[in-house]
């Protein structure tokens, strides 16, 4: 049972939400949906987010409101009900729909109220952190030597080992970073498993639960992929995100978590997740800077994974691509990102797009091609060449109808009718058509 106010289990298992019209009045009101006319509605509850169900058991997407919401319309419905409804109704025939209108105006004068007092908090505690850096200055902020006295020093330090190829290396705070079900998470975990047959890695996982990652890891039969024994794994208890201060006790968890394991090489899945929860890229920036503060501290390696911004598949990716904060480009060391490759759904590629002490080996004319694949009891990448990155960008609305012409009469030569070339290009007998009998273009 998550609220005893305003739900309860039912004999079938299913969670029951009371007096739930008074709740979804907006949605009742555009008659949209049939609901059972009863005084309790099922609820279905996903990634922190509570649904009603509607006649036939079907989920009303539209109706998702967080645990904090429906608390505080909870008390206000009681108030609403106490103070205009309790005096001329009997207690058998409230009625919910009245109650919830009038509530649903209270509701969004007080969530207004409740962010301006969020974001105020959220200032105060930027400036009491500038406040405190303040603090801290030392009489010396500059360390002035010769270039040479800077060669000599930098001689003497030991050079800082790859963890991936050229895209991670020792003590960098590094992102990777791509669109939904591209496969960032699986790429990540792959380097992690890697690197953690020599040395420990705490993957720290706030997207998927334990269950998907058995998933991954186990085949049909039910036999594991051997994960190396220095991969640990972190998974959030989820109530935290319900916290105005996430981000801040995010940092300060994965803190006490590093320095209980000595771990010098973390993975934070992802910084998108945890910024949807937050709402604020402010907030968002604060967390990265503490992980920077931390890598320096400890001596981290840190690779970060992030969601792309909508994106157009027909230009190249770019640090314009990463979603939520373009400023957390300029706090990297090094940046990479996987891309669906438009000419197979199977297949991506990978591109580097910032190395702050090397070149970049896997940029625009030399990208990664990455397959994906569930093989010998673990879902992963296999690396199966290199290519130009505009190989597997959408082509123009010019450059597709070049194509296909040029294709339609290779065909042609061959033979084929237009209705096989059309089953051939995944296009309609029409297209062909137009294509095939259109004039050609003067250069």
């Amino acid at each position: 049972m998550e609220f005893e106010s305003f739900t309860y289990q039912g004999n079938d298992g299913q969670t029951y939400l009371r007096h739930w019209a008074a709740f979804y009045p907006e949605i009742i009101r555009s008659g949209k949906y049939e609901f059972r006319e009863e005084p309790a509605c099922p609820i279905y509850l996903k990634d922190y987010y509570y649904y009603i169900k509607d006649l036939h058991g079907e989920i009303v997407w539209e109706s998702g409101r967080k645990k904090e919401d429906l608390e505080l319309l909870d008390s206000i419905i009681l108030d609403v009900k106490l103070e205009h409804f309790n005096k001329y109704y009997h207690p058998g025939m409230v009625p919910w729909l009245e109650i919830g209108i009038w509530a649903a105006s209270v509701f969004r004068r007080k969530k207004r109220d409740l962010d301006k007092i969020e974001f105020e908090k959220r200032r105060k505690e930027a400036q009491r952190l500038a406040s405190g850096l303040l603090d801290q200055i030392p009489d010396y902020i500059h360390l002035l030597k010769s270039g040479n006295e800077w060669v000599d020093m930098a001689i003497q330090e030991k050079d800082r080992e790859s963890l991936w190829g050229s895209l991670w290396k020792e003590n960098e705070i590094c992102i990777l970073f791509a669109d939904s079900n591209i496969g960032k998470s699986i790429y990540a975990v792959q380097m992690a498993f890697e690197i953690a047959k020599s040395r420990k890695v705490i993957y720290f996982d706030y997207e998927m639960d334990f269950k998907d990652f058995q998933k991954r890891y186990t085949g049909l039969d039910g036999e594991k992929y051997p994960i190396p024994d220095y991969f640990l794994r972190c998974e959030p208890n989820r109530d935290i995100f319900l916290n105005p201060c996430v981000e801040d006790i995010i940092a300060e968890d994965i803190e006490k978590i590093v320095k209980k394991e000595g771990a010098k090489i973390i993975v934070i899945d992802n910084l998108t997740f945890i910024n949807k929860n937050t709402r604020s890229s402010t907030a968002i920036s604060l967390l990265v800077y503490k992980l920077k503060k931390m890598q320096k501290k400890y001596g981290l390696s840190i690779l970060l994974l992030a969601h792309t911004s909508k994106r157009n598949m027909r230009l190249p990716l770019s640090q314009n691509d990463l979603a939520g904060n373009k400023k957390l480009f300029n706090f990297m060391d090094s940046v990479f990102a996987i891309g669906q490759s438009v000419d197979d759904e199977n297949l991506q590629y990978l591109k580097q797009l910032k190395s702050r002490g090397d070149r970049i080996e896997y940029g625009a004319d030399n990208v990664i091609l990455l397959e994906r694949t569930f093989s010998d009891n673990w879902l992963h990448f296999e690396t199966i060449g290199y290519d130009r990155e505009i190989n597997h960008l959408k082509k123009s609305k010019e450059e597709e109808f070049a194509r296909l012409k040029t294709e339609i009469m290779r065909l042609e030569k061959e033979g084929l009718s237009q209705r096989e070339m059309a089953k051939i290009l995944n296009t309609s007998l029409c297209k062909i058509n137009r294509i095939r009998n259109s004039p050609e273009k003067s250069s």
